[in-house]
């Protein structure tokens, strides 16, 4: 569901901002146009001398200027959209992988303690069930160690222990 409600917002966001682009873009060419009819219009009255057979290029150039400063806006925005869109991916691949993780040894540990409690073992099957869970307390040691370290990692609270080393005697 949560998948689905990021695509939408992403698409719904992709079309409003074309539809804000389209907008704007034809804003403009209508300004354009009707000052462009208005100024000849007046200056036709206003004086012969007037030249209005060639459009405005400033106006032009800016409008140009204006439509791909837009564009590049639009694109730095989706780009970074995605980005976030995939980085809400892997957190949630991350967890679903965690998770899965996590409850693989508690699973093992709980059926090797439900069988050993419900039923009467040998010495040796004991201990072998002994050495299994102990084997699945340091996979869950090992894992939450690690998202630990990567934790600290995140919030750079990892002190490094640099050291100068004599590489000659190392290497005897």
């Amino acid at each position: 569901m949560k998948k689905i409600n990021s695509q939408l917002y992403i698409i719904s966001a992709f079309v409003i901002a074309q539809i804000a682009w389209l907008s704007l873009l034809g804003l403009w060419i209508y300004w354009y146009v009707t000052n462009y009819i208005v100024f000849e219009q007046v200056a036709g009255k206003l004086s012969p001398l007037i030249d209005i057979q060639t459009p405005n290029v400033f106006v032009f150039t800016g409008g140009i200027i204006l439509i791909v400063g837009i564009a590049v806006v639009m694109f730095i925005f989706f780009r970074n959209l995605t980005v976030q869109y995939k980085i809400a991916n892997l957190y949630d691949n991350f967890i679903a992988t965690v998770t899965h993780e996590l409850k693989s040894p508690l699973s093992s540990l709980k059926l090797f303690l439900e069988t050993m409690s419900y039923k009467n073992l040998s010495e040796d099957k004991r201990k072998d069930f002994l050495a299994l869970m102990m084997k699945d307390i340091q996979r869950l040691d090992n894992l939450i160690n690690t998202i630990l370290e990567i934790s600290r990692l995140e919030q750079k609270k990892i002190v490094h222990d640099r050291r100068t080393y004599n590489t000659c005697s190392l290497f005897e």
